[in-house]
């Protein structure tokens, strides 16, 4: 479905003349979808007469001259409608003042405890939480009026916002803003059905959804969902990738790190591993032309300083920031990348391997490390992911596209166990318990140790508990 700004472009870009004089303002669906009521009428002979530029004055002039006359009325009897008083900080909005009854006022608004304290702040500091709304400048980016019904959706979604920075129990979505100047026109239009998804995040105001802005009301975790992970799913899973008769002997794994075997008390002394986390190398994992396709792709996509997740946002999602821990560069593997057949291959091996279905994993992320960049140790389980629908990332891999000159390993500073990159190879480990797949495993803490000499290329993939590809599409990560 295409979104409401496609759709105004090819509004705006049919403009028709109208009984063959001047250009007149029509907006008109494409054909095959209903005209604007009162707006647009279409006739047998298939012509198009839509309202004239002075139709819209008038509708406008009706309007403002009704507006006038109820501000004439109402300020004979001592209410001023929305237009300052003496004080920068007292307004009165349709009879109710709106001001601030503390001098601090405005420094509380700014540190955000309109939001942390609306029973207080609501009450004593009304002008400085924004309670006085007159129009769509107030929140957010003004809209574009142009005939009498989007002068009343407009005001429809005053009245809303209005509401909202008034009540104590809406605190948290009062940062609720218009993000396009056509949002109002949208909605007119039925975009707020139309497109959903895209309407909440860009024109929540003007579709009255600022209830859906908070993450964990807009996207609740289904209760009938499958989780990839139950008890003691994540031993099974990895014994069937090292057993000897495991079909994925063919990559040649290498358990560096598991936990003792049944009956065992201690390691045994003729194996190579520790006793910890499950971690797991794999010799050979991609072949030569996998890699070269993914680093076409990350070539062609571009390298860009990574980012790491960040603080949560007032409506639950987290920012993601550059930070001074993580110098690499990276690119995600989407769109025509992802439909490239030699990296579904290596997606869906992934799947299998993991033994969680595609839609599981986030997208393939491409990375780039030049001398003297790192990623400090870090878990790659985000807790946040816990309240939502995707669920936790249960397990990570880790592909090597080439061999480095030195640095670049991948440490794990609890294990003590550092792998050295090497072309075609892979490594896997959980990121989350045995016996309670939702909670971290602070063990398998890890980090990219600094490239010293010759650049270091890796791709990796983050797998999670549930359907991680449909809480994207849904705005739900």
């Amino acid at each position: 479905m295409s979104s409401p700004r496609l759709r105004s472009a090819a509004l705006l870009a049919s403009l028709l003349v109208c009984g063959g004089t001047a250009l007149q303002k029509c907006e008109a669906l494409s054909s095959g979808e209903n005209h604007i009521e009162q707006q647009c009428e279409t006739f047998a002979n298939g012509d198009v007469i839509c309202n004239t530029d002075a139709d819209f004055d008038a509708d406008a002039d009706a309007d403002a001259d009704a507006d006038a006359n109820a501000n004439t009325s109402a300020n004979k009897s001592g209410v001023i409608a929305m237009n300052e008083s003496s004080s920068d900080s007292v307004h009165e909005l349709s009879g109710e003042v709106c001001e601030d009854l503390d001098e601090e006022c405005e420094e509380w608004a700014s540190v955000g405890e309109c939001i942390r304290d609306p029973l207080y702040m609501l009450d004593m500091c009304r002008f400085s939480c924004k309670c006085c709304v007159a129009d769509s400048s107030d929140f957010g980016i003004p809209q574009r009026i142009t005939n009498s019904l989007e002068k009343a959706a407009e005001k429809e979604s005053v009245a809303y916002i209005r509401e909202i920075r008034s009540s104590v129990t809406s605190a948290v979505v009062r940062t609720c803003e218009n993000k396009n100047e056509l949002c109002t026109f949208w909605k007119v239009l039925g975009e707020c059905k139309k497109s959903e998804g895209y309407m909440n995040a860009e024109c929540a105001p003007a579709c009255q959804t600022c209830h859906l802005q908070h993450i964990n009301t807009r996207c609740p975790v289904d209760p009938n969902a499958i989780d990839a992970l139950h008890p003691g799913d994540l031993d099974r899973l990895f014994e069937s990738v090292v057993e000897s008769d495991s079909d994925y002997n063919v990559y040649n794994p290498k358990v560096l790190s598991r936990p003792l075997k049944d009956g065992d008390d201690e390691v045994p002394v003729y194996v190579e591993y520790i006793e910890g986390p499950w971690l797991v190398t794999f010799d050979d994992f991609v072949s030569d032309e996998e890699i070269d396709r993914l680093l076409h792709w990350g070539h062609t996509l571009g390298f860009r300083r990574s980012t790491a997740v960040g603080k949560i946002r007032e409506d639950g999602t987290q920012e993601i920031n550059t930070v001074q821990n993580r110098t690499s560069e990276n690119s995600w593997c989407n769109q025509e990348c992802l439909l490239d057949p030699v990296v579904n291959e290596v997606a869906n091996r992934i799947a299998r391997v993991t033994n969680t279905p595609l839609e599981n994993a986030e997208d393939i992320q491409l990375l780039r490390y030049e001398p003297g960049q790192f990623y400090v140790p870090h878990s790659d389980y985000v807790p946040a992911h816990k309240e939502r629908p995707c669920g936790v990332r249960t397990l990570t891999i880790f592909l090597y596209l080439n061999d480095v000159e030195e640095g670049g390993g991948t440490h794990f500073p609890l294990l003590n166990i550092t792998v050295q990159p090497k072309k075609g190879s892979a490594a896997l480990w959980p990121s989350v318990l045995n016996q309670h797949p939702n909670d971290m495993d602070e063990r398998t803490v890890h980090g990219g140790e600094p490239v010293i000499k010759g650049i270091k290329y890796g791709a990796n993939a983050w797998v999670h508990m549930r359907d991680f590809q449909a809480a994207v599409r849904k705005d739900c990560v």
